[in-house]
């Protein structure tokens, strides 16, 4: 047991050590203890599970809001064939998972010089500088990916529809129709907004996995996975299918008009 003097002592250090840190070295710090201690992964088994894990985590647990505008998040996959035989995160990725039989996704947090490099593999992870990262990018795809709105998780608290929720493009669609509530109200007022909006929107896993978002001008957004694994939005008379380009990680739209029937 240490003697009260000790421990006054140790709480003396370590406020001094934090009290010298700049604004962007105490968030480094932080991510550090995120990954260090709190980089527990064993209950996740979806990508989308996961990623859902990590943007609550960052979010509502350890940094604050001013912080968390600071980080670029990244989903980032490669294919197997091309990874390096001395590949700078083949630690950190999961090879037994089942769904990375032909390529390994992975996400990436960066900030300022930093990245933190993980997967659902558990407690591993690699913190990279900017010369590392771009060695990365070198056979391995790496596209910027949307932060989550509250909007977002509230949805995630339902616990379905989330392979829509965290697609690329639900992801995107859900933060743009966050963004058009009024920006005039106070923060307690946006909040109770968001929240309603949430409870306005439906979600389905069965007889398809979908989402309806209404919008304030009547018009309402039916997003659906099909048969063919492909997003699909719907609006009035017309519904866009979106064709996933994996080559480039990309989408091209098909639009199919509608019987007005």
């Amino acid at each position: 047991m240490a003697t009260k003097e000790l421990e006054e002592q140790t709480k003396s250090a370590i406020y001094e050590k934090y009290n010298k840190m700049t604004d962007n070295q105490e968030l480094e710090a932080k991510m550090d203890w995120i990954f260090n201690y709190f980089n527990h992964r064993g209950d996740i088994k979806g990508h989308a599970d996961f990623v859902m894990y990590y943007s609550r985590l960052l979010l509502k647990e350890v940094l604050t809001e001013e912080e968390y505008n600071k980080i670029t998040r990244y989903d980032c996959f490669v294919d197997n064939k091309n990874i390096p035989q001395d590949s700078i995160i083949k630690n950190v990725l999961d090879f037994e998972n089942p769904d990375n039989k032909d390529k390994n996704r992975f996400c990436m947090v960066a900030l300022n010089d930093k990245a933190y490099v993980f997967s659902t593999k558990p407690h591993e992870y690699a913190k990279l500088n900017k010369e590392e990262v771009q060695e990365l990018s070198n056979y391995a795809n790496i596209s910027k990916s949307e932060k989550p709105s509250d909007l977002m998780l509230y949805l995630c608290d339902r616990g379905n529809a989330l392979p829509l929720v965290f697609h690329p493009l639900g992801s995107k669609l859900l933060n743009e129709r966050a963004e058009l509530i009024d920006k005039n109200l106070t923060q307690e007022e946006r909040k109770n907004a968001i929240k309603e909006l949430s409870n306005s929107i439906k979600t389905t896993d069965e007889p398809v996995t979908s989402i309806s978002i209404p919008y304030p001008n009547g018009e309402n957004k039916y997003i659906y996975i099909n048969s063919n694994d492909e997003f699909v939005m719907k609006s009035n008379n017309k519904e866009t299918i979106y064709h996933y380009n994996e080559e480039n990680d990309s989408f091209e739209t098909e639009d199919i008009e509608l019987d007005e029937r």
